[in-house]
């Protein structure tokens, strides 16, 4: 979610008219500077006056303070009206992207500090992405999946897009995980990911390797500068993963000890909205696709999640894409529950 400054263009222009009044004020109080100036150096020069050291010490004292006064007023007009200028039109950019969730504080009594298990029961999923969003201090919107099994011999090719947004604090770094099937060993080297947003503006977007493990990898995206409270940046990387990633026969699923293939996505940060598509291979119709909603590496099923998607069908769908003419699988799912697992699960067709 790009989050465009409407008030940027007025805010500049308001601050070009305070400076051309600021530019009159400057130089009829540089005329008087000079003025008082000579004033002062004309009652330095009468005979009596000129021969005081002490009174001569005064009169220049006088017109330092003077100065150095004048200086002041016009250094705050110039540069901190200018910041300030900036900083009001932040505030106002802030206070529209935050308006939704003070009004959630003022509706869910947050600031007494006091509420009821069973008021908890009743949170909607999009109160829920608010108050973590507030919480956690970011959230991660849009969450674009776009994957395909190109053939039959069983690897994935993936594209994520999403929008990080920094709602009530800077956000330097995110994590970001890669789950994958099952293997008996570490994953392969040569599963690869390029992150193919580098800069956006004038952030600079880099991705740092953390761990490889079984069944997961982890990266950090880190963003130079960090990004400021009230901005977003979008966020695009691919995954190409290799043969063998997913059983495409009964054998091969037997071979990897396994009762089901699936594909998951997991909700690490508050998010608006899951699209995630899967196509498989060309003329590949796998056996009872379905889905599930797992919390945990256990695969223990979410039964709240997984009953709000099966009485939404248009959350999921699944059927032959006619653009494609490929089977798919396609969630469209509003405010996914953070820490659970959205899979895609069947069984191979042969």
């Amino acid at each position: 979610m790009i989050i465009e400054n409407k008030n940027s263009h007025k805010h500049e222009t308001d601050f070009d008219m305070v400076y051309e009044k600021l530019k009159k004020w400057i130089s009829i109080a540089g005329f008087l500077l000079t003025a008082w100036g000579v004033v002062l150096g004309l009652i330095a020069l009468i005979p009596p006056l000129k021969d005081n050291l002490l009174l001569l010490i005064l009169i220049l004292a006088l017109w330092i303070i003077t100065s150095t006064s004048l200086f002041v007023y016009i250094w705050y007009h110039v540069v901190l009206r200018k910041k300030e200028a900036d900083l009001q039109a932040m505030s106002e950019d802030q206070h529209a992207l935050t308006a939704t969730i003070d009004e959630l504080r003022r509706s869910l009594g947050i600031e007494k500090t006091k509420s009821k298990l069973e008021d908890i029961q009743t949170l909607t999923h999009e109160q829920i992405y608010l108050i973590n969003s507030l919480f956690f201090g970011m959230n991660k919107d849009n969450y674009t999946v776009e994957a395909e099994i190109p053939d039959l011999q069983g690897g994935k090719i993936t594209n994520f897009g999403f929008d990080i947004r920094a709602v009530d604090q800077n956000v330097e770094r995110i994590e970001y995980h890669y789950r994958i099937p099952e293997y008996d060993k570490d994953p392969p080297d040569n599963i690869g990911i390029e992150l193919l947003t580098k800069k956006y503006r004038q952030y600079s977007i880099n991705l740092i390797p953390i761990s490889k493990e079984v069944r997961k990898v982890l990266y950090a995206i880190e963003i130079v500068p960090e990004l400021k409270k009230g901005e977003s940046i979008p966020i695009s990387s691919k995954l190409i993963s290799p043969k063998g990633t997913f059983a495409m026969t009964l054998e091969e699923l037997k071979n990897k000890n396994m009762l089901i293939e699936y594909s998951n996505i997991r909700i690490d940060y508050p998010t608006n909205l899951l699209k995630y598509r899967l196509l498989f291979p060309p003329n590949y119709i796998p056996k009872q696709p379905g889905f599930d909603v797992w919390f945990g590496d256990g695969k223990v099923r979410h039964l709240k999640e997984y009953a709000r998607i099966l009485n939404n069908p248009e959350f999921f769908n699944q059927g032959i894409d006619i653009s494609e003419n490929r089977f798919l699988l396609c969630f469209n799912i509003p405010f996914p529950l953070q820490g659970l697992y959205y899979s895609f699960r069947w069984l191979p067709s042969q």
